[in-house]
């Protein structure tokens, strides 16, 4: 598979069918479930992921596969104590 470059990544939507392809591609159980489109970030859940098997794999998988990558953030949103818990991650791009 190609990585994008700058050149194919002209809308968030574009970005937004990429990440489902990390999903699906990692197995991550996530979705996008915001994105702004003038402040070029994107939010995706994942649900009740391994914190390194999902969450840090995600996170690396986007910063591989974006070269207009900034940064993210993340949100718990749900934990028990465990290894896994859900999250929003917040990938921002220049």
């Amino acid at each position: 598979m190609d990585i994008a470059t700058t050149e194919t990544i002209e809308t968030m939507e574009t970005i937004e069918k990429k990440i489902y392809e990390l999903l699906k591609e990692n197995h991550i159980m996530g979705e996008v479930v915001d994105y702004k489109e003038q402040t070029k970030m994107i939010a995706v859940e994942i649900i009740w992921g391994d914190w390194k098997h999902s969450h840090l794999r995600m996170d690396w998988a986007v910063k591989e596969a974006f070269p207009n990558f900034r940064s993210v953030h993340s949100r718990v949103t749900e934990e028990d104590g465990s290894d896994c818990y859900s999250a929003i991650h917040y990938y921002h791009f220049y």
